[in-house]
């Protein structure tokens, strides 16, 4: 669920016991970039996001023992994976897709 407030003068905290706080859904994102020579800008090569649902704020268990799922989207930083790569890839059995272009790496990690 996502929600948006015109004013933030119409939130009102609730009180203390008069109900849980909602759960969370936490999302962790870690970006990897390369430095396009010719064009002189960094372009992402690989995208990560770690997902936590349903975790309650007054919860103090540590992230490590949270139940999580993870994405990973990667691209080939000179525009052809190493050799073996994709095979390591399918080997590994993670949630791992291999793209060709940043565009279409984004694109699927966001659609994601």
């Amino acid at each position: 669920m996502e929600l948006q407030v015109a004013n933030p003068s119409n939130i009102e905290k609730v009180g203390d016991g008069e109900g849980d706080p909602p759960l969370l859904t936490l999302m962790s994102i870690s970006l990897r970039t390369k430095l396009n020579v010719k064009d002189n800008k960094q372009e992402v090569v690989a995208a990560t996001a770690r997902i936590y649902e349903n975790v309650s704020l007054e919860d103090a268990t540590s992230p490590e023992n949270l139940p999580s799922h993870t994405l990973t989207v990667v691209r080939p930083p000179q525009g052809v994976f190493p050799p073996g790569f994709e095979m390591a890839v399918k080997r590994h059995g993670g949630n791992i897709k291999l793209e060709k272009s940043e565009r279409s790496l984004l694109n699927v990690f966001l659609s994601e």
